[in-house]
């Protein structure tokens, strides 16, 4: 009976063990033996799929290597020198009234085209006009007052108007400032050229830039500077060449012109700077265009290509086929898909170009340029022209 019992008991217990409720305690594994038994079943499953079967490569054939090509021609070679400077106008004329006065009428607004003649600004010459008459009537009073002196002085010699001699009678210069009339002279003479001031007309077809903004009535000061008037038709460039390659350029010499935007013209040396800036090691070319289309702005940077010197030979190449082995020159000919080394020497090299007079190398033939540094001799090739 206590047999039966304990052996009830035990089952009890384990039902309690093996509750739903209860967690199991495989499930407290260790995470890393969870992840070694997935990774062992997926490997057993990929281990059982066939290995798909790949094509023998076929041992005949072959890989050529791919070479870029140039064809040759038998255009003189143009030695340059590239340099960069800034654009000016060849007339550039600062706006800046002469005499202080209330503004009546102008021509200044930024970007403005100007005709020759054309009336700038002007300002009310009343004030002036107003000095003039009081000029003009000292004057004719000294003047009067000078005569009549003058008269009796010649009276006084007993001489007619025409025999005396200013000179050697009395002194005609000391009598006109004695008399006032030199200084009335003068007061109207500066009050007509003030009165030219109020007044500033354009010596020469332009266009106006300035940065301000004037309104009629203003009062401006002499001295002022109101904007420019530019004539940038034709322009100049003064490019910064060094001292080393000055020595190479003369008067009249070839220019092309460049602008960052790709716009071209053409120039000429018309002067070169006598002094060298020590600092920099540089001088200046200044090289004249024109500009008649007025692209290029005054105060842009711009490319120019001086035009040195000429070259001419048998062929012309790209200097990217000349190559150096065993110090000696040589480049790449093309014969069909296959390549001949020649050796070369030659006449005249600058960075893009260089001329040779070989025999066995003629205008038109084809000669490797790029991808040709690891090939040799009779080597066969996939070429490409560029």
């Amino acid at each position: 009976m206590i047999q039966r019992f304990d052996q009830h008991k035990r089952q009890k217990q384990l039902k309690i063990n093996y509750s739903p409720k209860t967690p199991l305690r495989v499930f407290s594994m260790n995470p890393a033996l969870i992840i070694i038994l997935f990774m062992t079943i997926i490997l057993s499953a990929c281990g059982g799929e066939k290995e798909e079967e790949r094509p023998e490569k076929p041992e005949n054939v072959q890989i050529l290597p791919e070479v870029i090509f140039a064809v040759t021609d038998d255009q003189p070679l143009n030695f340059v020198l590239d340099t960069r400077g800034i654009v000016e106008p060849v007339k550039e004329l600062p706006i800046i009234p002469r005499v202080s006065g209330f503004l009546t009428n102008h021509s200044i607004s930024d970007g403005k085209t100007i005709s020759r003649g054309e009336t700038l600004f002007a300002f009310d010459d009343a004030e002036w006009r107003i000095g003039l008459q009081e000029a003009e009537v000292n004057f004719e009073r000294a003047r009067q007052e000078y005569e009549l002196e003058y008269r009796q002085r010649l009276n006084s010699f007993g001489k007619a108007h025409n025999e005396v001699d200013s000179l050697d009678t009395f002194d005609d210069r000391l009598l006109k400032n004695q008399t006032g009339y030199t200084q009335a002279k003068t007061a109207l003479d500066r009050i007509k050229m003030e009165l030219t001031y109020t007044t500033m007309k354009a010596p020469f077809s332009g266009e106006i830039f300035t940065e301000r903004v004037l309104t009629n009535g203003s009062y401006l000061s002499a001295g002022q500077e109101l904007g420019l008037l530019i004539d940038y038709s034709t322009i100049r460039i003064r490019f910064d060449v060094l001292e080393s390659e000055i020595g190479h350029i003369q008067k009249g010499m070839e220019v092309d012109v460049r602008s960052s935007g790709g716009y071209e013209v053409k120039g000429n040396v018309v002067a070169i700077s006598p002094r060298v800036d020590r600092a920099r090691k540089t001088g200046q070319v200044i090289v004249q265009s024109r500009n008649s289309e007025r692209r290029l702005k005054p105060g842009m940077s711009v490319d120019g290509r001086i035009f040195i010197d000429s070259s001419q030979g048998k062929v012309r190449a790209p200097r990217a086929a000349l190559l150096h082995r065993d110090n000696r020159a040589l480049v790449f000919k093309l014969n069909g898909t296959q390549v001949e080394w020649i050796y070369v020497e030659p006449q005249a090299i600058t960075s893009d170009w260089i001329i040779l007079n070989e025999p066995n190398i003629n205008p038109g033939d084809t000669l490797a340029v790029d991808r040709h540094f690891a090939i040799s001799h009779l080597q066969e090739v996939r070429p490409r022209i560029r």
